[in-house]
């Protein structure tokens, strides 16, 4: 496990003096550092003076066992505000250099076309001069994409690849015929051009990977990228593939995206969401898994050490190897307020260790969040553009993170799986046909969705007015899934996410009725005059054709704010509807993130809890399926290794779990041997 550095564009040696001074101070703070290139883009010779003086400052972190790699600040471009740094070496009167263009025409004056050859002589060159540093790995900003180049959204639509793409594809399209062909026209020209951009990406990326290896055959590559949506497709396997095939060493990945400062915890617990989403995609040869945790502008009231600290833990909590920081670039404030980042550093050393080497022969597991790879093929209105052909949803289960319910994101464990509406608008026939094997939790507003685009579950559906809602309540049925002293809930729409509340009327014959909705005034009309639940279905189980079972409720899967009951409710239905397939649940109380993770036998060897509360947890009961030994141990940010008792109920392992601090994490480490 390495912890790694962004150093920012100060040259002097005083600021390079300091930063090895603190990070001697505090062993195991920091093993790598980033080399940044300059931002904007100078003149070559401008770079090449730059780079000289990171030349000897690599030296002094060498001499001082701190391993030294690079970082391309910008490649494509940022965007417009990079006008604000020295751009003289391609931004000036009569440059050749090619410039993006949007579908609209717009000229980015400070992005460029990635197959323009000038720009290319240009970018390889001053990549040339840095790689002498002789760097362990060359880290490409998250400006290398096809989206996001202010005042261009989406590129290139130059003259140039427009030519290239009509000779490719033996086409005869102008900027306006191949806008309007890809967003609303026949589907392969769409599909044609996601990979035509692809292409330009891979051709871009090998050609920097063969720069960086003639030079220093030994460096491999790094992408730092964010969830720029789905206009270049479905992941990001061309970008690594050009890594790799150009320098034949496996690349390296730093999702991120956001999270300047700690003044909303939560918002580290989304970003995470994002990421593994991000890290769910990578190719399987992608091993290291090193998140960026961004704290500008490095302020005292921007994001505290602490906050970095969590923040750091819970990345290791959900599956990463590696981390690296951006926390220094400039110094706002005194080295010795930093220092206390480093201390942290030092004394979490042990505990993210034990994370990283858990994380390499392991995955997520828990419910899986299904994400379809066909989002940018979905059909577009005639008002809609690429904005919507490029909107991803990783996010929306945002809710539930808080309740205690494992959600996953990788595909190796599917034993159970949240289909979300959001995931149902854009699912392909050939993925439903997918999950018709699988169990499956979903809502009404799914099953409406799927209906209306000609698929039969003998299910009716109907959206409720708010005034109904009010009017309305559950009572439960006998099934197995309900507990005995329960007979009816009022459901409230006053609680964070999705509030939609719908009602079913049932006609399939393998439907098991959970609860059913019942009026609470006797003016309220049927919603369904001629069934014999005339008020509707609000939670039903019915089995697909293939075996499996989908779980549908009327309200409440995406929703956080909800009641003990309806949380333990929930656990249960998917117990259900895969014979106990969970493998772990957090038995107490508590607002908490839970992170189970499986090794490569399936069975159970981490599970990481998150108390996301001002307070302390107190100590909890966790409820463990499948573990690779009954060797529990508990480790947290700010206590020491401790082995853990449990007690048996069948084939599940009860484990008590000590008091975890406010807004920290705490593991339960399952050792094999």
């Amino acid at each position: 496990m390495e912890l790694m550095q962004r150093l920012g564009t100060i040259l002097t040696d005083e600021y390079v003096d300091s930063y090895i001074e603190q990070i001697l101070k505090y062993p195991g703070s920091c093993d790598n550092v980033w080399i940044p290139t300059m931002y904007g883009f100078p003149s070559l010779e401008n770079h090449r003076k730059y780079a000289d003086f990171w030349k000897a400052a690599a030296e002094k972190f060498r001499k001082n066992g701190i391993s030294v790699s690079m970082q391309i600040s910008n490649s494509i471009g940022h965007g417009k505000y990079m006008s604000a740094r020295d751009c003289s070496g391609l931004v000036y009167e009569g440059s050749p250099v090619e410039k993006m263009v949007g579908p609209d025409g717009i000229v980015a004056d400070y992005c460029f076309c990635w197959r323009g050859k000038n720009f290319r002589k240009y970018l390889l060159e001053e990549i040339s001069y840095y790689t002498e540093i002789k760097p362990d790995c060359i880290w490409v900003d998250d400006d290398f994409r096809a989206s996001n180049h202010d005042p261009v959204q989406y590129g290139c639509f130059c003259d140039d690849c427009i030519r290239k793409f009509n000779e490719k594809y033996s086409a005869d399209f102008n900027r306006e015929t191949l806008v309007a062909e890809i967003l609303h026209g026949d589907i392969k020209w769409r599909e044609n051009y996601v990979q035509f951009i692809r292409d330009g990406l891979y051709d871009l990326m090998y050609e920097i990977g063969k720069t960086v290896h003639e030079i220093s055959p030994e460096t491999s590559l790094g992408y730092q990228y964010c969830a720029h949506g789905a206009y270049t497709g479905y992941n990001y396997d061309f970008i690594f593939d050009a890594m790799r095939d150009s320098t034949g060493h496996n690349p390296k990945a730093r999702p991120g995206g956001g999270v300047y400062n700690d003044h909303n915890p939560n918002d580290i617990l989304s970003k995470c969401a994002s990421m593994n989403w991000q890290n769910s995609t990578l190719p399987d040869y992608v091993e290291c898994k090193c998140p960026e945790i961004e704290n500008t502008p490095f302020n005292v009231f921007g994001k505290s050490p602490s906050g970095t600290a969590f923040e750091t833990t819970y990345y290791f909590a959900n599956g990463n190897t590696d981390m690296s920081y951006s926390m220094i670039m400039k110094l706002s404030e005194p080295m010795e307020w930093h220092s206390k980042e480093f201390e942290l550093f030092s004394q979490h050393r042990r505990y993210w260790d034990k994370l990283s080497e858990f994380n390499k022969d392991s995955y997520q597991s828990g419910i899986h969040f299904f994400m379809s790879q066909n989002i940018w093929k979905k059909e577009l209105a005639e008002n809609e553009g690429f904005n919507e052909m490029n909107s991803e949803h990783a996010g929306v289960m945002f809710g539930l993170l808080r309740t205690a319910i494992p959600i996953a994101y990788d595909r190796n464990d599917m034993s159970i799986v949240y289909l979300h509406p959001e995931t149902a608008k854009v699912i392909s026939d050939e993925e439903l046909e997918f999950l018709l094997t699988k169990n499956v939790i979903t809502d009404a507003e799914s099953i409406e969705i799927l209906l209306n685009k000609g698929h039969d579950f003998s299910i009716r559906t109907k959206r409720l007015r708010y005034l109904d809602i009010m009017r309305i309540h559950e009572e439960f049925t006998s099934h197995k899934v309900n507990p005995e002293n329960i007979d009816s809930f009022h459901a409230s729409p006053f609680t964070a996410g999705r509030s939609e509340v719908y009602t079913m009327d049932c006609r399939n014959e393998t439907a098991e009725i959970i609860g059913e909705f019942k009026n609470n005034v006797d003016a309220l009309e049927p919603f369904f005059p001629e069934s014999e639940t005339p008020y509707g279905v609000a939670e039903l189980v019915f089995t697909t054709e293939k075996g499996a079972k989908w779980a549908v409720s009327g309200y409440v899967p995406w929703k956080g704010n909800i009641p003990l009951f309806k949380r333990d409710h929930q656990l249960r239905i998917a117990d259900y509807i895969s014979g106990k397939k969970l493998c772990a649940k957090l038995l107490s109380p508590v607002q908490a993130v839970l992170s189970p993770r499986k090794d490569k036998d399936g069975k159970v060897s981490v599970v990481s809890i998150t108390n996301c509360t001002i307070g302390e947890s107190g100590e909890m009961e966790l409820l463990i399926r499948n573990p690779a030994s009954e060797n529990f141990t508990f480790m947290s940010q700010y206590n020491g290794e401790k082995k853990l008792d449990f007690t048996k109920d069948g084939d599940d392992y009860i484990i008590k779990v000590p008091s975890i601090n406010p807004w920290s994490v705490g593991t339960v480490f399952i050792n094999s041997n």
